[in-house]
């Protein structure tokens, strides 16, 4: 008998009906398109709108619930994160499945993962979170949850939060802290509890810190022997397999693909410069103008990256609504 099953939970928590953005339409077409799950349920206070949630909300299910409450902490909190990190185990401990993230993109079909997940798993309900950079190095990121209900992992999770402010210092702080840092330390200290997935399933290239996967373009000269700026394998994408990745954690892209126009925002003036000083003839400072008079769809079309590759079948998925791309 299956112990895990395909059932997909999503969360948003937002002040007022929230105008859906192409990475989030994009993360439920490709649970859609090629994860044949059995449901896709999203968990909001407030819901969403906007021409992409049309093409999709016929394929989900929408639950409204309220936020977690849980003691006062002061105002260091970042607030829609802890509700989710919160809420995001409650869900899986009440009704198993998987929980991913609305930045997540899956690409392949997840049967061998789970019957993997399975096969390496005690006898305790299963918990499975995977490995954010190469060995851990950032920690573990519960961006995707694999679980069975009444998992032992929730209630040893929420016992950290009575300690938040041992913990948290800045607001900024939360993210590193409860989503990657004291996942990490639960399951390195009891891993009977729970299981560990490599680096490369979920939560790598490592996207914050990776600039290439996203606009294209080569390697720079000067990281062309490994990136140097970052300890964590950031900098720019060095072309590695992505055959064993199952999804891709595209976090920190959101902001730029919203109103169906290309914002790319974190690569101002200031930092073209920076790069030209470096190398004069960078072809990529002059690509950042150019991706801004883009829509979504004409940038995904027209850009040739790893980021564009995986989107590009799940552009049009709604006009087949098949299965299986």
């Amino acid at each position: 008998m299956k112990r895990l099953t395909k059932d997909f939970h999503l969360i948003w928590f937002s002040d007022e009906t929230y105008e859906m953005t192409y990475l989030q339409y994009f993360s439920i077409v490709s649970i859609l398109a090629h994860c044949s799950p059995r449901s896709v349920n999203i968990f909001t206070d407030n819901g969403f709108k906007g021409s992409l949630w049309d093409k999709v909300k016929g394929e989900v299910e929408v639950y409204n619930i309220e936020r977690p409450k849980f003691n006062s902490i002061g105002s260091k909190y970042n607030k829609f994160v802890a509700y989710s990190d919160i809420a995001r185990n409650l869900i899986i401990k009440e009704y198993g499945g998987i929980y991913c993230d609305f930045d997540i993109i899956w690409t392949k079909p997840i049967d061998h993962l789970l019957q993997e997940i399975e096969d390496q798993s005690s006898s305790l309900p299963i918990y499975s979170i995977g490995e954010q950079g190469k060995g851990g190095c950032e920690g573990l990121n519960m961006g995707v949850i694999i679980g069975e209900k009444d998992n032992l992992f929730c209630d040893e999770y929420l016992k950290y939060y009575s300690m938040y402010d041992q913990w948290v210092k800045e607001p900024s702080d939360h993210i590193r802290i409860y989503s990657t840092t004291i996942p990490s330390k639960i399951l390195n200290e009891n891993s009977k509890i729970g299981t560990i997935l490599p680096y490369n399933y979920f939560h790598w290239p490592l996207y914050h810190v990776t600039k290439n996967w996203f606009l294209g373009g080569d390697v720079h000269p000067e990281l062309e022997a490994g990136p140097k700026y970052n300890p964590y394998g950031g900098g720019y994408w060095s072309n590695e397999s992505l055959e064993s990745s199952y999804a891709h954690h595209c976090f920190f892209l959101d902001n730029r693909l919203k109103d169906n126009k290309i914002e790319i925002n974190a690569f101002n003036e200031e930092k073209k410069q920076k790069d030209l000083s470096i190398d004069p003839n960078n072809v990529r400072a002059g690509q950042y103008e150019l991706y801004l008079n883009k829509t979504v769809e004409e940038f995904i079309n027209e850009v040739d990256s790893p980021f564009t590759k995986i989107c590009k079948p799940l552009l049009n998925y709604d006009k087949t609504i098949s299965k299986t791309l």
